[in-house]
C-alpha cells in the first residue's frame, strides 16, 4: 500500500505531466487505442497496407454484387471493410506466431487479433445477409407489381374483347334490320307490279 508521501509525490508528478504537446504527438496519442484499426470506429490503412489493393477489391465487390441503391452501396462498403479488417487481424495474428507465444504479452495480442478476426467475419456475414434480404424483398415487391400489371392488362384485354363483341353484335343487328327493310321494300315493289294500286287498297 502506498504511503502518504508516495501518494503526494505521485500527485505532484501528475501535475507536471501534460501529455504530448506537439500536433504529431497529440495525434499519435489519440490513436493509441486504434493503432491496429480493428475496432472499426475509424477506418484507415496501416503503413504496410496498399490502398490500391483495397480499391481493386472494392471494384471487384461492386462488380459481383451490383449495388443499385444507396443502402446497397453502404452494405457492400461495410462488407469490404469488414473483410479487409478480418484479413488485417489474421495477418497480425500470424506475425504473433513468429514470436514466443508462451510470453504473456504475445499470447494476449494473439488472442486479441483472433477475436477481432472472428468479429469482422461475423459482421461481414451480417452485412451480406442484410444485402440479400433487402434484394429479396425488392424482388418480391417487383414480382407483385408485375403480377398486378399482368392482371390489369388481362382485365383491359377482356374489356376490349367484350366491347369488340358488342360492336360486332350491334353491326350484325343493324345489318339484319337493313336486310329486312330491303326485302320488305322489294316485296312491296313486286306486289305493286303484279296488282294495280286500287286493288291493293280494296284488299287491304
Amino acid at each position: 500500500m502506498a504511503t502518504a508521501a508516495q501518494v503526494k509525490a505521485n500527485r505532484e508528478n501528475a501535475k507536471k505531466s501534460s501529455g504530448p504537446t506537439s500536433e504529431a504527438g497529440k495525434e499519435t496519442s489519440s490513436m493509441n487505442n486504434f493503432r491496429h484499426g480493428l475496432t472499426g470506429h475509424a477506418f484507415f490503412f496501416l503503413e504496410w497496407e496498399n490502398p490500391e489493393v483495397y480499391d481493386a477489391l472494392k471494384q471487384a465487390f461492386k462488380n459481383e454484387h451490383q449495388p443499385a441503391t444507396v443502402t446497397e452501396h453502404i452494405l457492400v462498403d461495410k462488407m469490404l471493410q469488414h473483410h479487409w479488417l478480418a484479413q488485417r487481424a489474421q495477418a497480425l495474428a500470424s506475425d504473433c506466431t513468429r514470436l514466443d507465444t508462451f510470453l504473456p504479452e504475445v499470447q494476449k495480442s494473439l488472442n486479441t487479433f483472433v477475436r477481432y478476426q472472428a468479429l469482422h467475419e461475423r459482421l461481414f456475414k451480417s452485412a451480406l445477409h442484410d444485402l440479400l434480404k433487402l434484394r429479396a424483398e425488392r424482388r418480391k415487391e417487383q414480382i407483385g407489381f408485375e403480377s398486378q400489371k399482368r392482371a390489369q392488362a388481362e382485365e383491359e384485354r377482356k374489356a376490349e374483347t367484350h366491347q369488340l363483341k358488342a360492336g360486332i353484335l350491334q353491326t350484325r343487328l343493324e345489318r339484319e334490320k337493313t336486310t329486312t327493310f330491303v326485302k320488305g321494300a322489294a316485296a312491296a315493289e313486286q306486289l305493286e307490279r303484279i296488282f294495280p294500286p286500287g286493288m291493293l287498297q280494296r284488299a287491304a
